[in-house]
């Protein structure tokens, strides 16, 4: 499996109802981590919202993003909601992979907002820029960064799953 890019990925209907659930000011509890990564003291920090964590949903939100990929029946390992504050910087977080405790699974990322900020690919460089309603999938062992936005927050939602 390679990278694959997908732009208007969800229907009007679904992605209305998501920018609405993660957008809409004091409806959606966001939770601060003091890193981006699994690297200590990365000093890049972001708020998540876990939907979804290893078997056992996690958010009264859950059922509506699980709409997002319901059509590849997947079997959900996590879904994560990253929200990153456009704080001038763009600097980039530190190459990782999603989750490597479960080999052989899927990440697909879904970009709430379009910003200036975007997703690079450590082996190949390549550079998925910030698009709203765009979904990237891709096998979870790539290592990968984010690039922080300047212009606007940079809300994403990353799944992980096997299919």
């Amino acid at each position: 499996m390679s990278i694959t890019i997908e732009d208007d990925y969800c229907s009007k209907e679904v992605f209305e109802d998501l920018k609405d659930i993660l957008c809409k000011p004091n409806y959606l509890p966001w939770y601060y981590h003091e890193n981006k990564t699994n690297q200590p003291a990365d000093d890049l920090y972001q708020f998540v919202h876990v939907f979804y964590e290893i078997n056992v949903p996690t958010s009264n939100w859950f059922p509506n993003v699980a709409k997002v990929l319901e059509s590849k029946n997947p079997i959900y390992v996590r879904i994560k909601a990253n929200l990153q504050p456009d704080i001038g910087r763009g600097a980039q977080s530190g190459w990782h992979d999603d989750m490597a405790l479960f080999p052989g699974h899927t990440t697909s990322i879904l970009y709430m907002n379009t910003n200036n900020g975007y997703t690079i690919f450590e082996e190949s460089g390549e550079k998925i820029e910030s698009v709203e309603n765009r979904l990237v999938t891709f096998p979870s062992h790539l290592n990968h960064a984010a690039i922080e936005s300047t212009d606007l927050p940079r809300i994403v939602i990353n799944f992980n799953y096997y299919v």
